[in-house]
């Protein structure tokens, strides 16, 4: 299982500032408003903004993957189900960061060019909170065994 310490190496990701800088609306405001070089030059900053919150997202799902696969194994069929859905989940955020990543250099190198990314939100979101899901679970359980245990006689006497 993931340790403690390794989950205070969890990165903080804005899932609403991602999505503004990768909204296409946003963009073509920006394009209404500013001259081409000031537009490139924002969009740019921008998109290597969205870059970084990219990598951290990819970076939390590594640490996060590896809590869903060792809690696959756990003999409780909720834990073990939920955990799969966090490996699958995490199996869909890191395709669709890869290719935001592609799209956004793209976008970087042709900053008019129009390429939507906006379910790599979606798919971060729907990855943290089955991971939440399964947090959840192991927690509720670890507190269901150490209640039962309390209850248990004390052999010594």
């Amino acid at each position: 299982m993931t340790s403690l310490s390794e989950l205070d190496f969890i990165r903080p990701v804005d899932v609403a500032a991602f999505r503004n800088l990768v909204d296409s609306a946003e963009k073509q405001y920006l394009m209404t408003r500013l001259t081409k070089y000031e537009f490139r030059t924002v969009q740019r900053l921008r998109l290597r903004a969205a870059l970084d919150y990219l990598a951290r997202a990819k970076h939390n799902r590594s640490i996060l993957l590896s809590l869903g696969k060792s809690a696959r194994r756990d003999h409780n069929p909720k834990v073990s189900a939920a955990a799969r859905d966090v490996v699958a989940s995490a199996r869909r955020l890191w395709i669709n960061a890869l290719l935001a990543t592609c799209a956004i250099y793209a976008e970087i190198a042709l900053p008019e060019t129009q390429i939507s990314m906006g379910q790599v939100a979606e798919r971060y979101e729907d990855f943290t909170d089955r991971v939440v899901r399964l947090k959840q679970l192991q927690d509720l359980l670890l507190t269901v065994t150490l209640r039962s245990t309390d209850e248990l006689p004390d052999v010594g006497e």
